[in-house]
């Protein structure tokens, strides 16, 4: 299974002081179904990538309904946070677990900083995701 991030901003607050409503949605997506879709472009293999790939709005909206109505698709969590212009937000769906005898906070996160256009018509969102597994549960 993968698990795919992804985040709308929405611009809110005032001309002075921008603020940002970042509304997530976490999945995890079997790889037959990624493939089905023609969406291995989506896919990252290895423990580190840097891996990129903007949809417009309509294209988000569209892969998630079809994402959302798949058998074998689990939405993970919904979260939303607002932030202001250039100030990082998280999104954060951890469980603490011990292994080894430590404990480490286990599954998705995304790092996000928006930055409001000066004419507050679009966000450039910079995000660092990242999903931390057991080992036994690693692919």
């Amino acid at each position: 299974k993968r698990t795919l991030m992804f985040v709308r901003p929405e611009i809110g607050g005032d001309a002075q002081s921008a603020q940002v409503i970042l509304k997530g949605r976490i999945l995890e997506v079997p790889d037959e179904v990624l493939a089905g879709m023609n969406l291995n472009a989506l896919k990252a293999d290895g423990k580190e990538t840097s891996l990129q790939h903007v949809l417009s709005a309509g294209q988000a909206a569209e892969v998630l309904k079809v994402l959302e109505s798949t058998e074998g698709v689990k939405v993970v969590s919904s979260p939303t946070v607002q932030t202001a212009d250039g100030q990082q937000a998280q999104f954060s769906v951890t469980e603490a677990r011990t292994v080894g005898g430590e404990v480490h906070f286990l599954g998705p996160s995304i790092d996000i900083i928006p930055r409001v256009s000066r004419d507050r018509t679009s966000v450039d969102l910079t995000m660092t995701g990242q999903v931390k597994r057991a080992a036994e549960d690693a692919r």
